[in-house]
């Protein structure tokens, strides 16, 4: 919750985070830490179009506009805005990407803060050297990265990245979870917030609304908020080890069952509509009767 946080707060300190249309026109990258193909597909086909982008601007040159798909690439002559990835393991972005680059997870925030470091004009390894320059050179430069290592100095080094590219530079950071982003806009305690409260004796009942604490959440954490729970009620579409151990379980429609709201990783509100119908109610409707 803390980091997710830092991730609002990284992202309200400019005038607007990078929406994915953005990401499609960024003429330079920096991915670090995020395996995009599987924590956020669709910014991660937005970085194979920016890719794209420098073929574009020379078939533009020669006459050729974009909606001509083949005589575009043909005129592009295969040129490639500059795109670095920086990740633990081989990526799907490698084949697009100018630097593909492996890096220990501890090590990737300290790569993203020596290229900040070299945008300041200071001294660096020469593989931040060469992406600064690259994103020092472009115009809409791009900067990624997100909670897949679960490493908050990650998002701490994109945010110093962007903050050294100045105003120009397109921020997108990406939460573990779908509305993760809503919630610490409401500045949301978290897990440990609400175990703290439980603890306190500032709350005595804790309603999990479909979290499967036991897959995602510290092992201690969950065990200290079914200690300090005097009633724990479950609602969710399906059996977890959260609603084995909860004393109250309450079925909810599944998640393409029901109709709602969520904020997205930019900070956007987004309507989603059910895709066939439900014999139950969507969990934030029972909690709201729930809240009475």
């Amino acid at each position: 919750a803390r980091t997710v946080a830092r991730m609002a707060a990284l992202l309200g300190a400019r005038a607007a985070p990078a929406e994915l249309r953005e990401l499609e026109t960024a003429d330079a990258a920096l991915v670090l830490g995020e395996d995009l193909t599987a924590t956020a597909p669709r910014a991660a086909l937005a970085l194979r179009q920016a890719a794209r982008g420098a073929e574009r601007a020379l078939a533009a040159e020669k006459g050729v506009p974009a909606w001509l798909d083949n005589a575009s690439r043909v005129a592009g002559e295969g040129r490639r805005s500059p795109i670095a990835v920086v990740t633990p393991t081989p990526d799907a972005l490698d084949d697009v990407a100018t630097w593909a680059l492996r890096r220990a997870p501890a090590e990737i925030a300290a790569f993203g803060f020596a290229v900040a470091a070299a945008l300041r004009g200071e001294a660096a390894e020469a593989e931040a050297e060469a992406v600064a320059a690259a994103l020092a050179a472009a115009e809409a430069p791009a900067v990624a990265a997100g909670y897949g290592l679960a490493r908050a100095d990650v998002v701490e080094a994109a945010g110093a990245v962007a903050e050294a590219l100045g105003a120009r530079a397109r921020l997108a950071l990406f939460p573990a979870e779908a509305n993760a982003m809503g919630l610490a806009q409401l500045t949301a305690r978290g897990l440990e917030g609400a175990v703290a409260a439980l603890e306190a004796g500032e709350a005595r009942t804790a309603v999990l609304a479909e979290a499967d604490l036991e897959a995602t959440a510290d092992p201690a954490l969950v065990e200290r908020l079914f200690a300090a729970a005097e009633t724990v009620i479950a609602l969710d579409a399906e059996e977890t080890a959260a609603t084995a151990r909860a004393d109250v379980v309450l079925p909810v429609a599944n998640w393409d069952e029901a109709a709602g709201t969520l904020v997205n990783h930019a900070g956007r509100a987004q309507r989603r509509f059910a895709a066939r119908p439900a014999e139950r109610a969507a969990a934030w409707r029972v909690i709201a009767a729930l809240g009475g």
